[in-house]
């Protein structure tokens, strides 16, 4: 009974952190007539799936979310819907799964103001001040990428990197 049951549970958090497609207007951009994901939409199916998986089903959640994680407008939706089901009170699966994809966003260097957000729900102040350090955080690499960033072309990556004052 442990196979079907476990193809039961990937298939439905499958179905429920897939997004629905929300179909353009011919003329309405790049992609028009083509179904494009619906990040909000996304967000309601993970808070579904949070309220209702068990505490087997954390691994598959984590991995749904962390195939997921590169797509940047659904990451910054997920984030809310899972931080609101973190804290004090939180159900140690929840927990983890804020916990596996603290671990996913660790790994991407452009997800660092993701990973703090996350890390400060999850993490004690001290490991959350270790997370921050110059050694762990504002490293040369980073620093380096910060400045190719201020002096890009575009208004829309230079302007936000201006105000991004590392320690």
């Amino acid at each position: 009974m442990g196979a079907p049951c476990s193809s039961r549970i990937r298939l439905r958090v499958s179905v429920r952190l897939r997004a629905r497609k929300v179909v353009r207007p011919p003329g309405g951009g790049g992609n028009s007539g083509r179904a494009s994901p619906a990040p909000e939409e996304a967000a309601d199916a993970l808070s579904a799936v949070l309220a209702r998986m068990q505490p087997g089903e954390v691994a598959i959640v984590v991995q749904r979310l962390a195939e997921l994680s590169p797509r940047r407008r659904h990451l910054v939706a997920f984030l809310p819907a899972l931080s609101q089901r973190l804290g004090s009170y939180a159900a140690k699966h929840h927990v983890a799964v804020g916990e596996g994809l603290l671990a996913a966003l660790k790994a991407d260097a452009l997800a660092v103001p993701q990973y703090l957000g996350l890390a400060s729900r999850l993490l004690p102040w001290k490991a959350l001040a270790q997370a921050a350090s110059p050694k762990n955080g504002w490293n040369a690499d980073r620093r380096e990428l910060l400045e190719r960033y201020r002096k890009d072309p575009s208004p829309a990556v230079a302007g936000p990197a201006s105000f991004v004052m590392p320690p």
